[in-house]
């Protein structure tokens, strides 16, 4: 079944790796990038169902539940602590992470996806995830 599923993706996740490709135009100048990538089309890959509930289920796009997946994914790549050079303190790539976070943010806020109260939560989590890392 799960090769079934490789083979034959539904619709609903076609459009996410279309989301994730028009994302990639947005991002591609941010140097952790491929990071974040390659992480989201893995999960694309190994948990479809989940991305299909959050799509069919909770009625969201294609594109809100993958902006939603790079922000989530940049915050935990900063918590990791592999992308500080002291704690506290981000390297170049951690840097990034928090751009490609701030960014994904924003444009939900933006996009009415996420309210004021969620993008001051996400927020401190950012920072508390940079200051006790590493």
């Amino acid at each position: 079944m799960r090769l079934f599923r490789r083979l034959f993706p539904s619709q609903h996740i076609k459009d996410c790796r279309l989301a994730l490709r028009r994302l990639e135009k947005e991002f591609q100048n941010d140097l952790a990038w491929p990071i974040i990538a390659h992480r989201i089309e893995a999960i694309i890959r190994d948990v479809p169902n989940r991305l299909e509930e959050h799509i069919a289920l909770d009625g969201e796009t294609a594109l809100q539940v993958v902006r939603d997946l790079v922000a989530n994914t940049a915050l935990i790549e900063i918590e990791s602590g592999r992308h500080h050079t002291y704690r506290g303190i981000l390297s170049m790539e951690g840097t990034s992470l928090r751009s490609i976070f701030a960014k994904a943010v924003t444009t939900q806020f933006a996009e009415g996806y996420i309210g004021p109260e969620e993008l001051g939560s996400a927020n401190e989590n950012m920072q508390l995830a940079v200051k006790e890392s590493g």
